[in-house]
């Protein structure tokens, strides 16, 4: 009998690729207003690890819909599979700059590896809406605890860099 290879065990899904200028120098204040966010609430964090990106670069990001409940490890575990990255603050919020729009149909988590509230470090930042006195406004947030996603959303990944 032959050796074959068993396909990875991926849930279903829907990908939409784009670029994006992500600008890694920018502070998150800086990155928030070039969003034009009408919104924004973040916990303090901890340090912030040190950034390997800076200055203007071009990133291929991929926005992906799974077909299922997913918990963030089934999320991250799926990313591998694929060979995508988590996307990190600077890529969500450049994505919201550059695609206002996006947030409006679905919510954009981004697992982000790169900054984690002091209290808890399984919160994800996302771009969304909210009705802010009466109006459908988009917002960022850094919520306070979310690990597992039963409504629709979206993950923002990264390709893989070597």
């Amino acid at each position: 009998m032959p050796n074959r290879k068993v396909a990875p065990n991926i849930p279903g899904h829907t990908l939409r690729t784009l670029n994006l200028i992500v600008d890694y120098d920018l502070s998150d204040e800086e990155a928030v207003r070039a969003g034009n966010y009408e919104s924004w609430a973040a916990p303090p964090y901890d340090q912030d690890p040190p950034c390997v990106r800076h200055g203007k670069q071009k990133v291929e990001v991929v926005l992906i819909r799974f077909e299922a409940e997913l918990q963030r490890f089934d999320v991250g575990q799926a990313f591998k599979r694929m060979g995508l990255e988590r996307a990190g603050i600077r890529e969500l919020l450049a994505l919201g700059e550059q695609f206002p729009n996006l947030q409006r149909k679905s919510t954009i988590v981004a697992l982000s590896p790169d900054k984690k509230p002091k209290t808890d470090p399984w919160t994800s930042p996302f771009l969304g809406t909210r009705e802010i006195r009466g109006k459908m406004r988009r917002v960022f947030t850094i919520p306070l605890f979310e690990i597992w996603w039963d409504h629709p959303v979206r993950f923002l990944a990264t390709r893989k860099t070597t």
